[in-house]
């Protein structure tokens, strides 16, 4: 039970890192299109 306990929050934390990783990589993206709109005027 201790064992089921402790995988599933090991899980939740790397789902959340994920997530994380996600957005962050959204945010940079979305910024470096922005920045190649803003050399190319």
């Amino acid at each position: 039970k201790v064992f089921e306990d402790e995988t599933l929050l090991v899980l939740s934390e790397a789902v959340d890192f994920a997530i994380d990783m996600i957005i962050l990589n959204n945010e940079d993206k979305q910024e470096f299109v922005e920045q190649q709109e803003n050399d190319e005027n």
